[in-house]
């Protein structure tokens, strides 16, 4: 496969085949059509991790190159330490609706300025939807506990309780042990094939805008794999910096395909 002629970092990366990237609405700030409402938000937010190796940047690369978010490797929910329950059905793929503009906690802890950004409507079309907080000794916790332990008697591995269960977390009592309440999350338990197109944004340090921008069109350009010309956010930016770059995607165009791709 040939070399794309622009790379971020000096990075060719082995794109499958190319996709067509089609229209999408430019992403907003606030949430139910009320733009000053900058406590929520429309949208969730996927981050690489990072560690001593690498800053999550070749893994954002795969995600993008693949088109797909893997499941993590170990159960997650309610029913992570259950052993009759397969583990296999508690795996997900986890998401923040942290807003726009406050996602630094969220870059400290997964140690990665690179992620990618879905509507809410299309992750709920795919199965996905917000976790349920359900504190430790809480008359609600004691209900799910009944349900599990009733369920574990007659074990079905179908029951659909276990497909509730990695929607669900049980927070420690006062202090708070094992809280990410604060991450407000949302989960999916399937992994998530995408289409250029279905993704709002991109989160890229603002140093390699541009070259992302270059990066992605001459793989467009040569066929090499598929094209991201969504909005690239730096998720260390602040709410104004974000409306802003939000303000000129609405006018920045993707570069024309060429007639050689659309045709072949």
């Amino acid at each position: 496969m040939a070399a794309s002629k622009s790379t971020l970092r000096g990075l060719n990366a082995p794109w499958p085949a190319m996709k067509a990237s089609t229209k999408r609405p430019t992403p907003k700030l606030g949430a139910f059509g009320r733009g000053e409402w900058l406590d929520l938000s429309e949208y969730v937010v996927h981050f690489t991790k990072g560690d001593g190796r690498d800053d999550g940047y070749q893994t954002m690369l795969s995600i993008l190159g693949e088109q797909l978010l893997k499941r993590g490797p170990t159960a997650f929910g309610a029913a992570k330490d259950k052993r009759s329950v397969d583990p296999e059905s508690q795996r997900v793929v986890c998401f923040s609706e942290t807003p726009l503009g406050f996602l630094d906690r969220i870059v400290k802890r997964r140690k990665s300025a690179y992620g990618i950004g879905f509507h809410k409507r299309y992750l709920l079309k795919k199965g996905g939807g917000p976790l349920w907080y359900l504190q430790l000794g809480t008359p609600q916790q004691r209900a799910l506990a009944t349900l599990i332990k009733r369920a574990l008697k007659t074990f079905d591995q179908d029951d659909p309780i276990w497909q509730l269960t990695p929607f669900i977390d049980l927070p420690g009592p006062l202090p708070f042990k094992n809280d990410f309440r604060w991450e407000r999350e949302w989960r999916l338990r399937s992994d998530l094939r995408f289409e250029p197109a279905d993704v709002a944004f991109l989160f890229i340090p603002e140093r390699l805008h541009a070259d992302a921008w270059s990066f992605f069109r001459d793989a467009q350009d040569d066929n090499l794999g598929p094209a991201y010309f969504c909005p690239y956010i730096d998720p260390t930016w602040s709410v104004d910096t974000v409306r802003e770059a939000l303000k000129k995607a609405k006018t920045r165009k993707p570069p024309p395909v060429e007639p050689r791709w659309l045709y072949r």
